[in-house]
C-alpha cells in the first residue's frame, strides 16, 4: 500500500541537495525566454537524437541534476495553463489556445532553472487521436520517468476514472517499466542515483471545484479511496499520494498558491527520489521507448460492451463465449450458440464427442446417434436377448438401426472405420447438463439392476409387507416395548410417523418406548443387553448415570440375535451392492462415494433418504426432487426413466 510504502523510505540517502549556493551559471544558463521543445510525438518517436541535443534546445548541460515533473489529465481541463503559472508565472511556455482542439499534442518539455525541474507537458486524456492505446502507452513511458507526476481535474467531484488511471499506471510501473529503468542507469551513475526499485514516485492531484467542498481529509481521503478501487494486494508505485484541493469562484481566476507550495516542497525534499543528470533521464526514456513499441491495435472501449446484452456462458472445454443475447433460453428459446470459427477440443472428463449418422450428413441432415440397447421397435425381452447376441446398436431417427456392435462373428469394425457414423465434438456450456458422448449411453448393466430394483422397491412397499414387518418385529421384541403398530408418533418430540413414512421407529432399550432417530440417537449400558451400549432415549440417558435399567435377560436373546444377524447381512449386502452399483454405473454419472447430499434441495442422505440418479444431468438427487419421468434417447433410455426437476423443467 502507499501508506507501506512511505513508512520504508531511506531518509539518511546521500544526494544533491536543491539548497546548495553555487552559481547556477555553471550548471543552468540563466535565460529569461523560456520556451518549450517536441521531446515525442504523438507517434512515440523522439525529436532528439541524442541528450546533447535535447540540452541544447534547453540551453543546459547533459550533467545538469534535475527532477523530473509531468502533468495528467483529461483533455481541455486546462494542464498547459497550470504549468505555465505553477513554474513559469504565468508566462506561456507551454501553448494554451481557446479553440476547441486539443493544443498539446504529443509531449513537451522545458526545463525550470529555479527549482531546477524538467517540466513536461502531456497530451490531454480522452481527446482525438488515432490510436487511444498508443497515446495511453506513450504518457505511462513518460510517467515511468517521472520524479513527481501532476493530475490535473476541474470538476466537482473527484471521478473513478482518475484513480484508474493511477492504478493502471502503478501497475504498470512496478510489473514492466521498474526493471528497465534500473537496466537503463550508466554504471558510473548506478551509485549516486538511488535505486529505482526502492523509491517510488510522487503523485500530486490539483482539484479544483466551483460548486462543491474539497476533501475534508486531504491526503488521508485521497489514499483511502484509491486503495479501495485498486486493492489487488501488489506493491504500489506511488511513496506518496498528495491532495491540492481549491474551491474557485465562477469568472475569477485559478488560486495556484497552494499548488506552488506543495510542489517546491516536493521538489526540495530528496528523502524519495534525488536529482538526475538530463542525460540519464534521456537514456531512460530511450530505453522506454526502444523497449516498448511497434504497432500496438486499437481496441477501443465501448460505453456499452456488448458484456452487458449478451449471453455469459461460457463452453468449459474451449472457454468459447455464447453469441445470443442474454435470457435466450428462457420461455422455449433456442440454446447457447458459439461463434461460427470456435472449434471445441475433446476431453475425456467432458466426453463431448457425438456420432451423426453419416448417410444423413451427406444429404444435409444432421441426426445424432448414439448408443443404445435395442431398437426402438423391439420388445424388452426380445430386446435384451438379441443386445445378449448382437450387441448395442446405434439408430438413427431416419434410416433405423444403422450398426450393430457383434453383427458378425469376428471382424466386427468401429462405426466410424465402416463410415456408419462421423464423429463431432461438441461445446459444454458452463449452465447446462454435460454433452451425451457417444460413450455415455452405455448402460445395459444400470438398465438390469433397475428393473431388480424396481420389481423389489414394488413388493417391500407394498401394505401387506410392512404390516408382517411389523408383526414379525413385535413377536421377538422384549415384553417392555410399545408394539410398532400402537406407535404414531415420537414419545419425545411428537414427530408423527405416519406423515413421515420414510422415518423409522426406534426403540429405547431401557424404557421401550418409541422414539425417532434423533431422539433416542444415545447409547448406555442397560442390564440384561450385555457390557455393550445399546440404544436409549435422552431421558434414560440422562439418569443412566445413578443405576442401570433392568430388564429380564431371557426376554432380550431373541432380539439381539435378530439385531445381530440383520446387521451382518445388511453389511455384506451394502458391500456387494456398493460394488455392482459401481460397476454398472454408467460413465457420465456421479459417484456415489462424492454424493453426501441432494444436488436439488441440499438435503443430506441418510439410511431412508437413498441416493438416486438424474438419468440425464447424471448428477445425485432424492426421491422428492427426481419424481418425473421422461425418455432421454440422447443418453441411451428410449423409455421413460427418472429425470431430476431442474432437467424436467429444461426439456
Amino acid at each position: 500500500t502507499v501508506a507501506e510504502m512511505s513508512s520504508g523510505l531511506d531518509t539518511g540517502m546521500d544526494s544533491l541537495s536543491l539548497n546548495d549556493t553555487r552559481p547556477v551559471e555553471k550548471d543552468i544558463a540563466e535565460h529569461p525566454a523560456i520556451e518549450s521543445t517536441l521531446l515525442i510525438n504523438c507517434d512515440e518517436e523522439l525529436q532528439c537524437s541524442s541528450a546533447d541535443e535535447l540540452c541544447q534546445r534547453l540551453n543546459c548541460r547533459p550533467d545538469t541534476p534535475v527532477k523530473v515533473v509531468s502533468i495528467f489529465g483529461k483533455t481541455g481541463d486546462g494542464k498547459s495553463h497550470t504549468l505555465n503559472h505553477a513554474f513559469f508565472d504565468g508566462r506561456p511556455v507551454f501553448a494554451t489556445s481557446a479553440r476547441p482542439e486539443s493544443c498539446t499534442v504529443g509531449v513537451w518539455a522545458a526545463l525550470d532553472s529555479q527549482s531546477r525541474a524538467l517540466v513536461l507537458d502531456t497530451e490531454g486524456l480522452q481527446g482525438e487521436t488515432s490510436n487511444e492505446n498508443q497515446r495511453t502507452r506513450l504518457l505511462l513511458k513518460i510517467l515511468a520517468i517521472s520524479d513527481i507526476i501532476l493530475y490535473r481535474i476541474k470538476a466537482d467531484r473527484l471521478q473513478n476514472d482518475m484513480f484508474l488511471f493511477l492504478g493502471d499506471a502503478s501497475r504498470s510501473y512496478t510489473e514492466h517499466f521498474k526493471d528497465e529503468l534500473v537496466k537503463a542507469i550508466p554504471k558510473e551513475d548506478s551509485g549516486n542515483i538511488a535505486p529505482l526499485s526502492r523509491f517510488g514516485l510522487k503523485a500530486i492531484v490539483f482539484h479544483e471545484t466551483h460548486h462543491t467542498e474539497t476533501l475534508a481529509g486531504g491526503d488521508q481521503d485521497l489514499r483511502d479511496r484509491f486503495e479501495r478501487l485498486n486493492s489487488t494486494g501488489k506493491s504500489c508505485a506511488y511513496a506518496k499520494l498528495i491532495y491540492v484541493g481549491i474551491r474557485s469562484s465562477p469568472g475569477q481566476p485559478t488560486n495556484f498558491e497552494p499548488l506552488r507550495k506543495r510542489l517546491h516542497r516536493a521538489l526540495h525534499s530528496n528523502e524519495i527520489r534525488s536529482p538526475r543528470p538530463i542525460r540519464v533521464i534521456y537514456g531512460m526514456l530511450r530505453a522506454l521507448n526502444e523497449k516498448f513499441s511497434g504497432q500496438i491495435s486499437d481496441l477501443r472501449r465501448s460505453v456499452f460492451p456488448d458484456e452487458y446484452f449478451t449471453c455469459g456462458s461460457r463452453c468449459v472445454c474451449c472457454q468459447a463465449k455464447c453469441t445470443l443475447s442474454m435470457n435466450h433460453g428462457s420461455a422455449g428459446g433456442r440454446g447457447h450458440l458459439a461463434p461460427p470459427d470456435s472449434n471445441c477440443r475433446y476431453t475425456a472428463e467432458r466426453d463431448n464427442k457425438v456420432f451423426l449418422c453419416e448417410t444423413c450428413y451427406l444429404r444435409g441432415q444432421r441426426n445424432d446417434v448414439a448408443y443404445q440397447l435395442s431398437g426402438r421397435g423391439e420388445s424388452g425381452l426380445f430386446g435384451l436377448a438379441k443386445y445378449a447376441w448382437s450387441g448395442y446398436v446405434l439408430e438413427c431417427p431416419t434410416c433405423g438401426v444403422i450398426y450393430r456392435s457383434r453383427q458378425h462373428w469376428y471382424g466386427n469394425e468401429d462405426p466410424e472405420r465402416a463410415k456408419v457414423v462421423r464423429s463431432e465434438v461438441r461445446h459444454v456450456w458452463d449452465d447446462a447438463d454435460v454433452v451425451p458422448g457417444a460413450e455415455g449411453s452405455l448402460n445395459a448393466a444400470q438398465r438390469l439392476l433397475d428393473g431388480v430394483n424396481f420389481a423389489v422397491s414394488s413388493v417391500s412397499a407394498a401394505l401387506p409387507t410392512q404390516v408382517i414387518t411389523d408383526y414379525i418385529s413385535d413377536s421377538i421384541a422384549p415384553s417392555n416395548w410399545v408394539p410398532n403398530s400402537q406407535i404414531e408418533k415420537c414419545h419425545r418430540c411428537g414427530m408423527s410417523f405416519l406423515e413421515e413414512p420414510d422415518m423409522d421407529k426406534h426403540h429405547c432399550r431401557s424404557c421401550g418406548q418409541g422414539f425417532c432417530h434423533r431422539c433416542s440417537n444415545y447409547r448406555a449400558h442397560v442390564s440384561g443387553y450385555g457390557s455393550d451400549k445399546v440404544r436409549v432415549c435422552e431421558t434414560c440417558y440422562s439418569s443412566s448415570g445413578s443405576a442401570p435399567a433392568s430388564v429380564v435377560a431371557n426376554d432380550t436373546k431373541l432380539r439381539q440375535y435378530t439385531e445381530l444377524l440383520t446387521s451382518a447381512c445388511g453389511s455384506v449386502y451394502s458391500s456387494t451392492a456398493g460394488a455392482i452399483k459401481g460397476f454398472a454405473r454408467p460413465s457420465y454419472w456421479q459417484r456415489d462415494e462424492d454424493i453426501s447430499q441432494c444436488s436439488y434441495c441440499e438435503k443430506p442422505f441418510h439410511s431412508k433418504r437413498s441416493i438416486h440418479h438424474c438419468r440425464r444431468c447424471g448428477m445425485g438427487v432424492c426421491d422428492p426432487c427426481s419424481p418425473k419421468r421422461q425418455p432421454v434417447p440422447a443418453r441411451g433410455w428410449d423409455t421413460e426413466v427418472r429425470v431430476c426437476n431442474k432437467c424436467y423443467q429444461k426439456a
